[in-house]
């Protein structure tokens, strides 16, 4: 009998991901409850940050910002680590860079 590999734990990030289907333009769950709704059961924090791009810079990069509007990313910051990002009509769970979309 060969032993088994325990799959890795979800983040907190990863099971709210999972609860609207793994999908980024999904806002809502089954159950009805809307992506801000989901991060905040799940004691996350948001901060805001507007795209800027430095002179001669190829890339834009985000900075944070005190309040957000509706040219804002959103990250909801969860208790392990996690976040997931929200900018204009779609949302993904954090990658390596803050702000950033893992799928980006």
């Amino acid at each position: 009998m060969t032993p088994q590999t325990a799959a890795p734990a979800l983040t907190i990030a990863e099971h709210v991901s999972a609860l609207l289907g793994d999908d980024g333009q999904q806002w809502e769950s089954q159950d009805g409850r809307s992506l801000d709704e989901l991060c905040e059961d799940r004691g996350a924090h948001p901060s805001y940050a507007r795209s800027a791009r430095a002179d001669g810079a190829n890339e834009d990069h985000f900075v944070e910002v005190s309040r957000g509007d509706i040219y804002s990313a959103i990250r909801y910051g969860f208790a392990d680590g996690s976040a997931i990002v929200a900018c204009g009509d779609a949302w993904d769970v954090e990658g390596d860079v803050r702000f950033v979309w893992r799928g980006a």
